[in-house]
């Protein structure tokens, strides 16, 4: 609700560890978990927490993390690589 003005019911995944070297030589070492829901109505972002959001198929998202890794936080990529079999409607 504090970021895209919804909610929705959300189902945990799975959840990871990660370590990477990030920009400015800081490093993120973080346990994370993973959440999914559906919703399908109006997303009103809040701008104080959000700049930009998109719609993107997951194929065209496959093709521009190949295309433009450094588009993406390792966190993220990690997570498309691990779980490429969640079903995104």
């Amino acid at each position: 609700m504090e970021e895209l003005g919804f909610t929705t019911e959300i189902s945990l995944v799975g959840h990871f560890v990660y370590h990477a070297e990030v920009n400015g030589g800081l490093i993120e070492h973080e346990y994370d978990h993973l959440f999914i829901g559906y919703y399908d109505g109006a997303v009103t972002p809040n701008r104080d927490e959000v700049s930009a959001i998109r719609w993107v198929l997951p194929s065209d998202l496959q093709t521009e993390i190949k295309n433009t890794p450094d588009q993406f936080t390792p966190w993220f990529k990690l997570i498309i690589n691990k779980y490429p079999l969640l079903q995104f409607k």
